[in-house]
């Protein structure tokens, strides 16, 4: 519910994903959040809760999948791909995540402008940037 209402105060669809990213990594690396040590081992939870769960994991996943189908990327790009490797990620950080540097929100945009820009700036990439966020 949270990372839909953050999506539906946008229209531009990277600004779009960029607040799905920022909401998801606040509640992913919130320490008082239950999401991950329920998410990681579904196993350990009981069926009723099991379902409930995979159901809100596959409804969080198809949300991603609209946000990238907005996308305008290259056609040599493959959506799945992106889309898992992005979910990926943002789900892992967990693992490397530490309080007192960037914040979930500032580790959002960093992915998300390494995602759209492939790590370099529009600015000192020069044209060899600016072909590749045209699309040619």
């Amino acid at each position: 519910a949270a990372i839909l209402k953050s999506i539906a105060m946008h229209v531009e669809p990277w600004d779009r994903l960029r607040a799905a990213c920022r909401t998801h990594l606040e509640i992913q690396l919130d320490p008082q959040s239950l999401t991950v040590p329920l998410m990681e081992d579904l196993n350990a939870v009981s069926n009723s809760l099991r379902s409930g769960l995979i159901k809100q994991r596959n409804d969080f996943e198809l949300m991603f999948t609209s946000l990238v189908a907005d996308l305008n990327l290259s056609p040599a790009v493959d959506r799945s791909i992106f889309r898992v490797t992005l979910l990926t990620l943002l789900n892992q950080s967990v693992q490397w995540y530490r309080p007192g540097g960037l914040s979930p929100t500032q580790i959002a945009d960093q992915i998300i402008d390494i995602y759209r820009y492939g790590g370099a700036s529009i600015a000192t990439a020069g044209s060899d940037c600016s072909a590749r966020l045209a699309g040619t």
